[in-house]
């Protein structure tokens, strides 16, 4: 699966990796929405995850400002919603 054009998301052995080098926070465009939107929109928990275990922020928009989150609730994905309430609970702990 690649996402944003530069990510590339590959099965080996069972597990998901991500390909070395990839900025998991672009910004969102008019083109390409920020790879944790698209996961979320489609309800990839799996993908999702493993953004999130990478260092992607649980918080990214589309261009029109649309939460990731918001994505996953819309698009009745229990899974995906479940796993962004959590990160976004951890980021809000862990930055008081």
């Amino acid at each position: 699966m690649v996402l944003c054009g530069s990510i590339h998301v590959k099965q080996e052995s069972g597990n998901l990796n991500l390909s070395p080098g990839c900025n998991l926070n672009l910004r969102p465009s008019a083109i390409l929405a920020p790879p944790l939107v698209q996961v979320a929109k489609a309800g990839h928990v799996a993908f999702l995850q493993l953004l999130l275990a990478h260092g992607c922020s649980a918080n990214q928009q589309t261009e029109d400002g649309v939460a990731a989150l918001h994505l996953a609730v819309q698009h009745k994905s229990p899974q995906t919603t479940a796993a962004l309430v959590g990160a976004l609970c951890e980021w809000s702990a862990s930055h008081g």
